[in-house]
């Protein structure tokens, strides 16, 4: 296992794992080498020694980096530590549908804002944004709707939907359209890995940078970005 960034952490090898990767490498890339004695006490073995305590000094000093960053903290202490660096959690939004009201009864009806409907086989719960305004019998109304509760509650198209709000039994309620679904508290694994690809921005035209740029971006929630390892140019569908 080498050395490691992701987005839970940094992962770092012990001394003797770096000695043992670095014996089978160099048997594994000669065979002329196998013959070498790599045991205590011989030459080879003293090299071996002297290479993987190298090597973990360069992997401690990078942990010491990684850690002076505060990024593997966890909940309001990433939060604390991200803030010092301009990045705050993103939180969770609402999901959002347009639904079609369908007056069945004799007179005229207006629903008003705020009224609360639920899809039946989940129990999400969801409020009028504006009034109806008043609906003929036999006539429809298109009405933007929000999830009472923030995060991703599914939306999809043709839901069975009721009314929580009493009063409206003889208003049809459904959505012929999927809505968008809204998104969960960021996680700190998310929020981490945002923090540290943003924060990668200094370097300029690397794909984290490019990515970071993007990420940035007022309503950007998320964003992908392809390094192009060919001479050849062009868009390909």
């Amino acid at each position: 296992m080498a050395i490691s960034l992701t987005a839970a952490g940094l992962t770092t090898e012990t001394q003797t794992a770096i000695r043992a990767a670095l014996v089978a490498s160099i048997r594994a890339n000669d065979s002329t080498l196998e013959g070498l004695q790599f045991s205590p006490g011989t030459f080879d073995g003293a090299l071996a020694d002297v290479w993987a305590e190298r090597e973990s000094a360069i992997q401690e000093a990078i942990a010491a980096l990684y850690a002076a960053q505060g990024v593997d903290a966890e909940g309001a202490a990433l939060d604390r530590v991200a803030s010092t660096f301009g990045f705050a959690r993103r939180s969770a939004t609402r999901s959002t549908v347009t639904v079609t009201l369908t007056n069945n009864g004799a007179g005229a009806i207006t629903v008003p804002a705020g009224t609360q409907f639920e899809r039946t086989s989940t129990g999400d719960v969801f409020a009028l944004d504006a009034s109806s305004g008043s609906i003929a019998p036999a006539g429809t109304a298109n009405v933007a709707c929000t999830a009472v509760v923030a995060g991703a509650t599914p939306v999809p198209v043709t839901m069975t939907l009721e009314w929580v709000t009493a009063g409206y039994a003889n208003v049809a309620i459904s959505n012929a359209s999927a809505g968008v679904q809204g998104l969960d508290d960021e996680t700190d694994a998310a929020f981490r890995a945002r923090v540290l690809l943003s924060r990668a921005a200094l370097g300029g035209s690397t794909v984290d940078a490019l990515y970071s740029a993007l990420i940035a971006l007022d309503g950007m929630t998320a964003a992908r970005v392809v390094e192009n390892t060919t001479i050849a140019t062009g868009v390909s569908s």
